[in-house]
């Protein structure tokens, strides 16, 4: 293969994806809230629901920018971690492969859930907001679920925190679902705020829930490869048959074990 052709370029801050991925929604909701409640575009005389936080102006735009940032990060970290598993498990075990591209497509659907509640607000448009939430929702207790499976071989301590933050996502989700629906939604007001807790507790282990990610990412390394084609080649074909032959991947990832060796997993 013509390597003059191919340029590499690596990526090593992968946990700073996924740290800004967590601090920009957190900072996004109190920022959110501090504006409404000084504008007086939220309610103060009881716990405000997630989406009441960006449903008016001006604390709508923050919170539609905020999750929008957020949601496109989520989304590399999500496809990063789905090739992270590949490479590491379903190479060796195979019935973890169809295990992995569901966990993926219920990441897919949590950050597309994510980005339908940041466009479409509460009160502009309360039915798709409503799927948006379903989608995101549904979408983080089921991911972080299958995360959880693959995870069994973590530390002890990280296995058990994701499996207790998802159960507490999975109950949070349930109560919250159940408050939702007449007549039950009159207890979410005069002070006693039950689905507004449980939606708060759910999404704050979900924020949580990935951040134990640093665990997995710190040691790892993305490796992008690009093969630059010139017009005025006419071995361009040979090229492309000699680069797929090698079998080279545009995605690498490297480990980094006690030694400081590399032990590299294509």
């Amino acid at each position: 293969m013509n390597e003059k052709n191919l340029k590499k370029t690596n990526f090593k801050g992968l946990y700073g994806v996924l740290i800004a991925s967590v601090v920009i929604p957190a900072i996004t909701f109190c920022v959110s809230l501090a504006v409404g409640y000084k504008s007086q575009t939220i309610n103060s005389t009881y716990t405000p629901f997630v989406s009441e936080t960006g449903d008016q102006k001006p604390n709508s735009s923050i919170f539609t920018l905020g999750l929008s940032l957020s949601g496109m990060m989520t989304l590399v970290i999500i496809i990063i971690r789905f090739y992270q598993v590949k490479f590491y498990f379903t190479d060796r075990i195979e019935y973890f492969s169809r295990i992995n591209q569901f966990s993926l497509i219920c990441g897919i659907t949590l950050v597309f859930g994510e980005f339908i509640v940041a466009a479409f607000q509460l009160s502009n448009v309360t039915p798709i907001h409503f799927l948006g939430a379903g989608m995101n929702f549904l979408g983080a207790v089921l991911y972080c679920g299958t995360q959880c499976y693959f995870t069994s071989k973590n530390p002890k301590p990280i296995f058990y925190f994701r499996v207790i933050s998802t159960a507490i996502m999975a109950v949070s989700s349930m109560v919250f679902g159940v408050f939702m629906v007449p007549p039950l939604t009159r207890h979410n007001r005069n002070g006693e705020n039950i689905a507004q807790t449980f939606e708060w507790i759910l999404v704050t282990c979900q924020l949580i829930f990935m951040l134990t990610f640093l665990h997995d990412f710190r040691r790892l390394e993305v490796e992008f490869r690009f093969k630059q084609i010139d017009p005025q080649d006419s071995n361009n074909d040979k090229i492309s048959q000699d680069f797929d032959n090698d079998k080279k991947t545009f995605l690498s990832f490297t480990f980094f074990n006690g030694r400081k060796d590399y032990e590299t997993i294509k």
